[in-house]
């Protein structure tokens, strides 16, 4: 229940903006600079919750008028934990821990075509092991293939038991 813990808009974006201790709160007064947020009673974390509506309208504010990376640049600097909210692309093509680590991998998929998928999250014995399956091209895509082998199912009893919504 820390204050803040939110995602706020800025001018190009969402920035996530999360305050965990004590400690970090003296930061995020000086990179945001307003008044209000330096009244000596807000170090305490229990005096933050219950301000928060309080603190959320100041940080929302002075986010809106920030470039995300930016307000990131920011807040980081001071010590406040703080990062861009990204959506797939810039995620996929931008984000540098990905990309230092081959998080993300080339695949054709036979519905989709060319594209990236996302690798295993983890390395094994200092490898990253590759998935061998992309995700269905529809929801139970695949539900003949498993029905037939796990439970030997006839072709015909599958598609009445997805018919009968039996799968979902």
């Amino acid at each position: 229940d820390h204050v803040p813990n939110e995602v706020y808009a800025c001018a190009d974006g969402f920035v996530a903006v999360s305050i965990t201790g004590d400690s970090q709160w003296p930061g995020l007064v000086a990179a945001v600079g307003a008044d209000v947020l330096q009244d000596p009673a807000l170090a305490s974390e229990a005096n933050r919750q219950a301000r928060r509506a309080e603190i959320d309208g100041v940080l929302r504010g002075w986010l809106s008028a920030q470039p995300a990376e930016a307000a990131v640049a920011t807040l980081q600097a001071n010590g406040v934990p703080a990062g861009r909210g990204q959506n797939a692309r810039p995620l996929a093509e931008e984000d540098v821990q990905h990309q230092a680590r081959a998080y993300w991998r080339p695949v054709t998929h036979e519905s989709f075509g060319e594209r990236v998928a996302d690798s295993f999250p983890a390395l094994w014995d200092g490898e990253r092991p590759v998935s061998q399956y992309l995700s269905p091209a529809f929801v139970g895509q695949h539900n003949f293939d498993l029905w037939g082998e796990l439970a030997d199912l006839d072709p015909e009893a599958i598609a009445d038991g997805m018919g009968d919504g039996l799968f979902s």
